[in-house]
């Protein structure tokens, strides 16, 4: 049977993708560019299925064997799978292109980077940097995505997130696609402010997480009304650093990835 264009595409970008991981390289882009030639969606949900292999299949277990130079190396080939996502999205930014990228990543993503388990936070700077940029900048100027995200990422769940996050950068993207997740107020729906409120308290105001969850709560409940949600970035994370050395959150788990 002659093989179409499509699965071509795809048995030489694997190719491809064997030849730059053998040594560890972290650079995987060029896998894509004779997948990209048979489609986008087909290229995506390649870069999806490797992203998820190297996450969930390679980086956690080895992690959790105390493994951690194995596991930046699988983290590495992951990040450089979003870095090729994120040029695909910086040369469309179409609303089609956005919900192409969300159905293909944002399950998984909700599954293994906002689940109770504590590798969560356990992932490399780079990679949770990367995740995070994708489910801000498809979620930006998106009412579908920002919908999706709430469904799969619960408020609690984006609080131990955030919580638990020790960088400044990715905590930066996490806080940024926060704010594309709460319902808009300025110009917005008359219930979005009552629907905000919620969202935030049950984000921030968490019994035991952090000393200053309540007032990181008002903060942001302040300034709904304001359009500069960079300058309330600056002030979340000037709240998270000042009580830091008081509050190590370590977010319960169960041994269940679904819990709410």
């Amino acid at each position: 049977m002659t093989q179409s264009i499509a699965e071509k595409a795809i048995k030489d970008g694997l190719g491809t993708l064997k030849k730059a991981v053998a040594p560890w390289s972290p650079d995987v882009q060029a896998a894509f560019a004779k997948v990209d030639a048979a489609g986008k969606a087909i290229a995506l949900q390649l870069a999806a299925a490797i992203f998820t292999v190297c996450v969930k299949q390679r980086a956690v277990p080895v992690r959790a064997k105390g493994e951690e130079e194995s596991a930046v190396r699988w983290e590495n080939v992951a990040a450089s799978v979003l870095d090729g996502v994120l040029d695909y999205h910086d040369k469309d930014e179409s609303d089609t292109a956005k919900l192409a990228i969300s159905r293909a990543f944002y399950k998984n993503i909700a599954l293994n980077f906002f689940s109770s388990s504590p590798s969560s936070a356990a992932f490399s700077i780079v990679l949770r940097q990367n995740v995070y940029t994708l489910l801000c900048y498809t979620a930006t100027h998106h009412s579908d995505n920002q919908e999706t995200l709430r469904q799969l990422i619960t408020p609690r769940k984006m609080g131990q997130a955030i919580y638990a996050c020790r960088d400044s950068l990715p905590q930066d993207e996490l806080l940024n696609t926060l704010g594309t997740m709460i319902p808009r107020v300025r110009k917005g729906q008359p219930e979005n402010r009552a629907r905000a409120l919620q969202l935030l308290r049950e984000c921030f105001d968490q019994p035991g997480a952090h000393p200053a969850g309540a007032e990181i709560a008002r903060l942001v409940e302040s300034r709904l009304d304001r359009t500069d949600w960079s300058e309330t970035v600056e002030k979340i994370g000037a709240l998270l650093a000042r009580d830091i050395t008081l509050c190590v959150y370590v977010p319960p788990w169960n041994g269940s990835r679904n819990d709410d």
